[in-house]
């Protein structure tokens, strides 16, 4: 790998750490007692979530095949 791609993992492995603790903070279990770990699961999971997104913004819904309405 070249030194330009190791530069961009190292920098999106970097603002992923940087984004779990503001995450962690600004993400509240909707029931704290019934599931406590709902907050760490999103700040591990939240990259995927965003490709998620940006893929549908781009692509559209899986769900649409322009053949009428859903």
């Amino acid at each position: 790998m070249t030194d330009e791609g190791m530069y961009f993992l190292g920098g999106a492995f970097s603002m992923y750490m940087l984004a779990m603790p503001l995450l962690y903070h600004m993400v509240e279990a909707e029931d704290p007692e019934e599931d406590s770990l709902g907050p760490l699961k999103f700040i591990f999971m939240w990259p995927v979530v965003a490709i998620e997104v940006i893929y549908i913004i781009f692509v559209g819904e899986k769900n649409d095949d322009g053949t009428g309405p859903n």
